[in-house]
C-alpha cells in the first residue's frame, strides 16, 4: 500500500510525502534538535504520561527538526550541503528557512519520470 501524503508520527512530529518521490519529515519535540530538547519525560503514571504529551503538543515551537529523503541521493547531497545538514538531519530551523526547503524539495524533479 502507497503511503498517505500526510503521515503522523506521534506526538510533535509529522510527515509529508510529496508525488515527486521526496519525504521531508518534521519534529519539535522531546529529544530533537529544537528550543524544545530538553522537555523532561513525563514520570509517573501511564495517565499522567498521556495526559502531559498532549499538553506539551499544545506548547508548539518556534523552530524545528527535519529530515529529507529522497530517491536521488546527488541531489539529496547537494541539499544537505547547502544547508548544513548534520548527517541526515538538520536542526533549529524557523519557518522561513523550513519553507524554502521545502519549497526546494516540491520543485524536485525526478530523472526517471
Amino acid at each position: 500500500m502507497k503511503e498517505k501524503s500526510f503521515c503522523n508520527h506521534g506526538n510533535n512530529k509529522f510527515a509529508l510525502n510529496l508525488p515527486n518521490g521526496i519525504r521531508i519529515s518534521t519534529t519539535f519535540g522531546w529529544g530533537s534538535y529544537c528550543e524544545n530538547h530538553n522537555w523532561k519525560n513525563p514520570e509517573s503514571t501511564l495517565e499522567n504520561k498521556y495526559i502531559k504529551q498532549f499538553e506539551r503538543i499544545e506548547e508548539g515551537s518556534n523552530d524545528v527538526e527535519i529530515m529529507v529523503s529522497c530517491p536521488d541521493n546527488k541531489w539529496l547531497e547537494r541539499l544537505q550541503k547547502k544547508y548544513d545538514f548534520e548527517g541526515s538531519v538538520k536542526g533549529h530551523i524557523k519557518m522561513p528557512e523550513w519553507l524554502e526547503i521545502l519549497g526546494k524539495c516540491k520543485n524536485f524533479k525526478p530523472k526517471n519520470k
